[in-house]
């Protein structure tokens, strides 16, 4: 597989990336009588022979190995026939990957082929979602190649990317992202700035980052070398607008990421077929921009769409889940629908514990999620519970940590443990200046800041801080967005409890009433905003 497309996630867009191979030119000599010219001719055509020799050495061996893992491979089907081997027919995939796994170690004195064989049989247990048996084939592959290639050789270093890929879908980001950065690394120091697989590398790596300046370094810097590169494939095309779709929604510009990722689905439905892993990945994500645009009608009818065709193929995994996931934070938002989102997010959480690493971030994500929609539906108690699990299960990432401790804090109000609420604020507070320019997680901050302040009775406070919110969340995603609108509506709460009557009404009018029709606006908020207005308007004698 050799400089071939590898995919290495099946619910999940990846980069391709096309193999050239570099030819010496001949140069011509140009006839001369002086010794000094004429040695250097010599030279030059002696080190000319020895590069052309080098490349069709090179070339008969990666056609030898090439021609080894097809007989290794041809091998393993033959006993697959009831012909050769009695039952053959009877054997499942499974059974036949374990198969040519115990197998793999007859190449132990072809090094390089024996490398090739692993990484073809890591590729395939990764699309079948067994990221834990891929892993370790992956890691034997590179480590195979490394004492035989050296650890900057080109096939090497797409092993090891591939091996980031896995990694990053059964550890997560944090585990992936060295192992990618090392690769594009060696290859800058290998194939300088302009080899053909450091763009597929430069995205690869975007997708285990979180920071959205550094997904944008990164994309520009391979939109910029498939520029020069002849030939760039529309696949390639989808990926970068896809990944650039992502940059976008992390900084809540969701408009944005929507247009980004619908021109990707235009580009792949005229490549590929609609049950492709990729068309379902690129429309997958589309689901989840348009959610965080607020339309969520539109956004439930794709990602039912999405579950549908990955339940009919039958797959399993982290794929399965992360569809199952999609679905319920949809229907999270719209009202009424809370106890499907509960049961779908509750599959989702069974699948990701039986699919990833233990410590995988997605199982976090998924009880984390699974618990503010059992908030949403009045069960305190038991969300915060889950909610306590899953940040205890974040380990180091103080930044987490403390986001996910202001996501506490809503909970703790309703259940009346205010103080806990102000500590739990103020302790996602002074995390603040470690979050990425442009995320809004910032503003999520102020604005449980500003809650606990409210609950706590310091009208001032909590108007600054839902002022910061309010502001930051309609410049990142539009003033009508929900969540702008919900930081509007406990901003008008705040300033009727401070006595100004006026912009109360002004915030409260404009705020409140959006919220009728989302799933998960706080009901704490709700009720506060209803006695504010009620003391903010004029009754019937003031009219």
């Amino acid at each position: 597989m050799s400089g071939r497309p590898v995919q290495a996630q099946p619910d999940r867009v990846f980069y391709r990336a096309r193999k050239f191979v570099r030819r010496n030119r001949a140069g011509i000599v140009v006839g001369g009588v002086l010794v000094a010219l004429l040695a250097v001719i010599v030279r030059r055509e002696i080190s000319q022979a020895k590069n052309i020799q080098d490349e069709r050495d090179r070339a008969v061996r990666e056609r030898a190995a090439g021609e080894e893992v097809l007989k290794f491979v041809t091998e393993l089907f033959q006993q697959s026939d009831p012909r050769v081997v009695p039952g053959g027919d009877t054997l499942r995939v499974s059974a036949f990957l374990a198969r040519a796994e115990s197998q793999a170690h007859a190449l132990d004195d072809q090094s390089e082929r024996q490398m090739h064989v692993y990484r073809v049989l890591g590729n395939v247990r990764a699309s079948r979602g067994d990221y834990a048996i891929a892993e370790s084939l992956l890691t034997l592959s590179r480590d195979i190649g490394v004492r035989t290639l050296g650890n900057e050789h080109i096939e090497v270093l797409r092993t090891e990317r591939l091996l980031g890929l896995v990694v990053d879908q059964f550890r997560g980001e944090d585990a992936a992202r060295p192992i990618l950065e090392r690769a594009v690394s060696r290859l800058l120091r290998v194939g300088g700035s302009d080899h053909p697989d450091l763009a597929a590398a430069y995205v690869e790596l975007a997708a285990a980052v979180s920071e959205p300046d550094s997904i944008r370094a990164l994309l520009d810097s391979a939109l910029a070398l498939r520029s020069r590169l002849p030939g760039t494939d529309s696949v390639e095309t989808a990926s970068l607008l896809d990944s650039r779709a992502r940059e976008r929604a992390l900084r809540g510009r969701f408009d944005e990421a929507v247009a980004l990722e619908q021109a990707a689905l235009r580009v792949l439905e005229t490549r590929l077929p609609r049950e492709h892993p990729y068309v379902l990945s690129v429309k997958g994500n589309l689901s989840t921009w348009l959610g965080g645009s607020g339309q969520w009608q539109e956004a439930l009818a794709l990602a039912i769409d999405v579950l549908d065709v990955v339940r009919r193929q039958e797959r399993t995994g982290e794929g399965l889940a992360l569809a199952y996931e999609r679905v319920a934070l949809l229907e999270a938002n719209i009202p009424g629908r809370l106890s499907s989102a509960e049961r779908n997010l509750g599959e989702a959480l069974r699948i990701f514990r039986e699919a990833v690493a233990p410590e995988h971030i997605l199982i976090t994500s998924s009880m984390r999620n699974l618990a503010i929609v059992l908030s949403t539906d009045g069960r305190e108690t038991a969300a915060l519970a889950l909610l306590d699990s899953a940040i205890a299960r974040v380990g180091g990432n103080t930044t987490a940590e403390a986001y996910m401790t202001g996501q506490r804090v809503p909970m703790l109000v309703r259940l009346g443990r205010i103080r806990d609420a102000v500590r739990s604020a103020q302790v996602a507070a002074a995390s603040s200046a470690q979050l990425p320019v442009g995320s809004t997680r910032a503003a999520d901050i102020a604005y449980w800041s500003g809650l606990a302040a409210l609950a706590d009775g310091r009208a001032a406070d909590a108007a600054a801080n839902l002022q910061t919110a309010h502001r930051a969340l309609a410049e990142a995603m539009g003033p009508r967005h929900v969540r702008a609108a919900l930081a509007q509506c406990a901003l008008g709460v705040a300033l009727a409890r401070s006595s100004s009557g006026t912009e109360a009404r002004v915030q409260l009018l404009a705020g409140c009433p959006p919220l009728a029709r989302w799933g998960l606006a706080d009901p704490t908020v709700v009720r506060w905003a209803a006695r504010a207005i009620a003391s903010t308007l004029p009754g019937p004698s003031g009219r």
